[in-house]
């Protein structure tokens, strides 16, 4: 755990981390040379720049409140928190596979079997509704946060 923020540092937190949100979302306007969305035979997605817009308005969404956990929050916590995150993307990425294996698998054709990867890539990028990526990154900052912290205590406790 860090020393504890002023009202000052908070604030200038949390307007960075607002405009950091807003700014992510803003990226689905910028002219991207992108002709098209993701599309191959396995799919055809949404356009790219709402796809970035998406996953990086998740990341920057999820990746203020963890900043403000690695600052204010106890290493235990934090690395529990990082565990139940990452395992729970991981757990989605799973069932991604899963779906693909028995929903989409049965269903495609010979010709399209071998982009099986393909498929399963496709899907979790254009799944932006759930953000699988942004809190595997969250969890997994979590977890590194907490062992860093560990081992700053331990090096501490043995120079004294």
């Amino acid at each position: 755990m860090s020393a504890p923020l002023t009202s000052t540092q908070l604030a200038f937190a949390l307007g960075l981390w607002g405009t950091g949100v807003y700014g992510s979302l803003q990226l689905q306007y910028l002219p991207w040379p992108v002709d098209h969305g993701v599309c191959g035979p396995w799919g055809c997605g949404p356009p790219t720049e709402a796809l970035i817009a998406c996953h990086i308005g998740w990341l920057a969404m999820l990746a203020g409140p963890t900043w403000l956990m690695t600052r204010l929050t106890p290493v235990r916590v934090q690395r529990f928190i990082g565990i139940m995150a990452a395992t729970v993307a991981l757990g989605g990425l799973v069932g991604v596979a899963l779906h693909e294996a028995f929903i989409w698998w049965p269903q495609a054709g010979e010709w399209s079997r071998p982009y099986w990867f393909h498929r399963y890539l496709f899907c979790v990028v254009t799944l932006v509704d759930a953000p699988l990526l942004p809190t595997l990154l969250c969890g997994s900052w979590l977890i590194r946060s907490s062992r860093e912290d560990q081992i700053a205590t331990v090096v501490a406790a043995g120079t004294h």
